[in-house]
């Protein structure tokens, strides 16, 4: 519920996952695009540790 944690203020524009189409392994990337989000650095601080917390990869703030 990524869309529910953030708030209104970083601009939520897009939240996209993309999922490889090769066979084997499957990849999957998930893409949360914000407008303002590193405006409001304190929901990034609390954004990432919880996508960390749930997913396994890497997580990162581009």
């Amino acid at each position: 519920m990524i869309y529910k944690s953030l708030p209104k203020s970083v601009g939520l524009r897009r939240i996209t996952l993309h999922k490889s189409v090769s066979s084997g392994d499957k990849l999957y990337l998930l893409l949360v695009e914000c407008s303002n989000f590193l405006q409001d650095l304190s929901a990034a601080a609390v954004l990432i540790p919880a996508l960390r917390a749930r997913l396994c990869g890497y997580t990162g703030l581009y």
